[in-house]
């Protein structure tokens, strides 16, 4: 007698990676959804989607928009719409069931709802608008503007609560909306950082539940932002002299009646109490200049100007595609020490990006004074010295008696500390709080291991995730600076994407690439950057557009990025073959940035970078069924290859540049003939121990060290390494109470104190890349197949720990390996969800391999720690 397998389940329905998504704009949105189920049948072996329009009440699932019937595929993730043209403002529902490994077919899934947002140009009726009053006062351009924040507003009526309402909305600058004082939506600083001469994103919000019969209200706070505020080191105005909106609120009344408010010549402003609104310089505001209830219905705005009609900027429009900038956690104040009777020092806890949030009493006329910093002086001050030109300061005037709380809205800052001058009394902790902004509002990886400061490690590399990855990825949230520098993401990418659902947002800014990119082809070093701003075609960094894009498709599965890509990447690898000489390159303006000790040849880097990414554009070519592309680019890797070591490596054998960068990346892109990688190997360990277990590395090597160590048998001193808690090393961070990742290994030494501040940040994610080796080689969860649809999960003991596990939620659900040495024993732990598969190999001088059903595993293995260190 057989037992027939249960039916599969299914849920977690995602469009575009998002649930139940408004306002997209993808005309061939792609599908997800999870298996549910445990053992060998816990498979997908054909799908069948269903679509309806959900806004027929005819509509039925009998006579469906779309019926896909049921296609034989193991596909659960990015599975393409291709049913009839999809509709502007139409909302879809749509269901799915499978067809499993044993045969049977489950129930339908409860249903999803996605809904299309604007998908042309026609249908915007609304026009850019803005409140221009001329300066108050003459300035210089790089010094502060002198024109305060637009507020501006729309009343109308209603006959009816309305059935449905939807806001689209964006802005040149950043904006904050308001429905009947309300605010809408959760985002900050939306629409977010894109090239405004090209393409604008814009949100859509559900306005329904803040709209009501009779008198109501739309109105919305403008501020400069990225288009007319600071950006980098290069002032003001480099995209626009002064925020605009666009949006159109449209509604539907039970009637069936429709109505649109839109951004036009109907609309009032006149200037708020927030006289700077500067993303660097911070936000200073005077509520006595605030009109209260402004935002609400039932204000007179006799008073009030009509606004300015501005020209179209001729840009794209196009739906964002990620949730924005949000407050994703809210950190308490530490402790508070008074430095004199109104002036206190709080410290945060944590070096994150945000804003503090103050509670207090206010007094008419009283001013309050915010300042941010990472770090204390040698004093107990502020250290402020390495913000450069941004001042980081908040500045409110109060206007009435009472309870009053304080919250920055149109800026933020890179802080742990913060300075409050001009509260009356004492200052409690309780009423403080850090604000903590960031586009990873969903952390889906975690790492736990047997040192607790591995585990601030691995805390600390999510704190600088999060404070830097603010509408676009960037080096820094603190000084003057805050660029999305190419290789700074390039070689985190494998990190982040492990620890946050970051694939729309890291897609968005490959968008942003691409806009950068010269007629030459070649990327820019900064994306996204006002034109002529940032250099271009350096190695490692221009680099980006080619690595980013195939981390990104190995990691979440996405084909479509590489789709998206492709002709870019294709103009990018013409001007690499235009740049070389004979197989040579030249590693451009940066090296081995902020490294230690000795340098390694620009040259070498260069062409090594070359070979790399001639290797990874075959294998998208080779994904995209692209032969042509795939033989030409695999000859020419082959050429750099062969040059690369008729140059750089000697007759001994050994490398021309005796570094750790040079070993580390010659084999880790494979650039080595197979007969020399293990004396490579041991020439990189014998260079680590040479510098008594420590990096002597910057940007590009630190990625490459450990893989190379653990993968050429020398992952115990891996081990080692990472464990080491004496400069230079990230444990010589963590010990000096490091909460986020250091810009350079020297920014803070107890010999030299602080290093020179015209370039140290102490919350830059690049060297927290390290991340990539804890997770797929200490914990040994990695990921084989794209999307984690097969992984292996290889548990490696070493040094002093004793256990470490890491997990993973993808679209296909969450995967997990976790180890524990005990007595002897190897207990490993393994989470495998349906539709995926795994192999454990074991650590056994014969490499034992396990293949797993989807479930959960516990496994025993016996284990020797000198046996596991030779076989590797």
């Amino acid at each position: 007698m057989t037992t027939q397998a249960p039916a599969l389940a299914i849920d977690s329905l995602t469009v575009e990676r998002r649930s139940a998504p408004i306002g997209i704009d993808a005309r061939r949105p792609r599908f997800a959804w999870h298996v549910a189920g445990d053992g060998p049948h816990a498979r997908q072996a054909a799908y069948h989607l269903q679509l309806i329009d959900a806004h027929d009440a005819r509509a039925s699932w009998s006579a469906p928009t779309w019926d896909s019937g049921m296609r034989e595929s193991r596909d659960s993730t990015y599975v393409v719409y291709d049913g009839p043209p999809l509709t502007s403002r139409c909302r879809y529902a749509w269901r799915v069931r499978v067809r499993g490994g044993a045969g049977a077919t489950s129930d339908w899934s409860a249903p999803a709802e996605f809904e299309m947002g604007l998908l042309t140009t026609e249908d915007w009726s609304a026009e850019w608008i803005a409140h221009v009053v001329p300066d108050l006062v003459s300035e210089p351009e790089d010094l502060r503007p002198s024109r305060k924040s637009p507020a501006l507003r729309r009343r109308f009526n209603l006959s009816a609560v309305p059935k449905r309402a939807r806001l689209y909305i964006t802005a040149l600058g950043v904006y904050e909306a308001f429905v009947n004082g309300a605010r809408v939506g959760e985002e900050r600083l939306a629409p977010g950082w894109t090239d405004y001469h090209t393409r604008i994103q814009y949100q859509t919000f559900d306005a329904t539940p803040l709209l009501r019969e009779g008198e109501n209200v739309l109105a919305v706070r403008l501020g400069d932002g990225w288009y007319a505020g600071r950006i980098g080191p290069w002032g003001v105005h480099r995209y626009g002299d002064g925020p605009a909106l666009l949006c159109q609120l449209e509604v539907h009344l039970p009637s069936g009646e429709p109505l649109t408010i839109a951004s036009d010549d109907r609309w009032m402003a006149r200037e708020s109490g927030t006289w700077l609104h500067d993303l660097q310089l911070g936000e200073r505001t005077d509520l006595r200049d605030e009109p209260a209830g402004w935002n609400a219905a039932g204000f007179d705005d006799s008073g009030w100007s009509p606004v300015s009609m501005r020209a179209s900027p001729g840009s794209r429009l196009v739906a964002a595609r990620d949730d924005g900038i949000r407050v994703v956690e809210t950190l308490p104040a530490k402790s508070v020490r008074a430095a004199e009777p109104d002036r206190h020092l709080v410290d945060l806890g944590a070096n994150g990006a945000g804003v503090v949030r103050l509670r207090t009493t206010a007094r008419p006329g009283q001013h309050i004074v915010i300042r941010h910093a990472e770090a204390l002086d040698s004093n107990g001050e502020l250290y402020v010295e390495n913000l450069r030109g941004a001042e980081q300061q908040d500045e409110f005037t109060l206007a009435n008696t009472g309870p009053v709380t304080l919250e920055p809205q149109l800026t933020f800052h890179g802080f742990r500390y913060a300075e409050i001058s001009g509260v009356d009394g004492a200052l409690d902790a309780s009423s403080v709080e850090s604000r903590v902004l960031s586009s990873a509002t969903r952390l889906v990886g975690s790492f736990t291991c047997s040192d607790p400061r591995v585990e601030q490690l691995q805390r600390n590399i999510v704190t600088s995730l999060r404070a830097n990855f603010i509408s676009v990825p960037t080096d820094c949230p603190q000084r003057n600076e805050r660029l999305g520098w190419t290789a700074d993401l390039q070689i985190f990418a494998p990190t982040a994407l492990f620890n946050a659902d970051l694939t729309n947002m890291v897609a968005k800014w490959l968008d942003d690439m691409v806009d950068a990119q010269l007629p030459s082809g070649a990327y820019s070093d900064i994306a996204p950057t006002p034109s002529g701003w940032a250099g271009a075609g350096n190695t490692a960094w221009s680099d980006a557009g080619i690595i980013v894009p195939w981390v990104l498709y190995e990691l979440s599965g996405d084909v479509g990025v590489l789709e998206r890509m492709y002709a870019s990447m294709h103009r990018y690898m013409r001007f690499l073959e235009a740049d070389q000489t004979h197989g040579y390159r030249f590693g451009g303006r940066y090296g081995d940035w902020v490294s230690l000790g000795a340098r390694t040849d620009k040259t070498l880097i260069g062409t090594a970078y070359l070979a790399y990414v001639a290797d990874l554009f075959t294998r998208i070519a080779t994904v995209m069924d692209n032969a042509e592309d795939a033989e030409h680019y695999r000859a020419f890797s082959d050429r750099v290859r062969e040059a690369f070591q008729q140059r750089f490596i000697d007759r001994d054998g050994r490398l021309t540049a005796e570094t750790q960068t040079a070993y580390a990346m010659a084999l880790g892109f494979g650039l080595l003939p197979p007969e020399a990688r293990p004396a490579a190997g041991d020439r990189l360990a014998e260079l680590v121990k040479a510098a008594d277990t420590h990096l002597a590395t910057g940007f590009l090597g630190t990625p490459l060290v450990m893989p190379a160590l653990s993968d050429n048998g020398h992952h115990e001193l891996a081990c080692q390494l990472l464990q080491q808690d004496s400069y230079p090393s990230w444990l010589f961070e963590v010990r000096n109470g490091a909460t986020s990742i250091w810009e350079r290994w020297n920014g803070w030494t107890p010999e030299q104190g602080f290093y020179s501040p015209r370039m140290n940040s102490f919350n830059h994610y690049a060297f927290g890349a390290v991340g990539d080796w804890m997770y797929r080689y200490l914990a040994g969860l990695n990921p084989l197949e794209p999307g984690y649809r097969r992984t292996e999960l290889r548990p490696r003991p070493g040094a002093s720990f004793t256990t470490a596990r890491a997990s993973h939620e993808s679209l296909y659900g969450v995967h997990t390996c976790g180890w524990r040495l005990e007595d002897g024993v190897l207990h490993i732990e393994a989470a495998v969800p349906a539709n995926t598969t795994a192999t454990v190999v074991l650590p056994t001088p014969d490499a034992e391999r396990i293949e797993l059903a989807p479930g959960q595993h516990q496994l025993e293995a016996s284990y020797r720690a000198r046996a596991f260190s030779l076989s590797n």
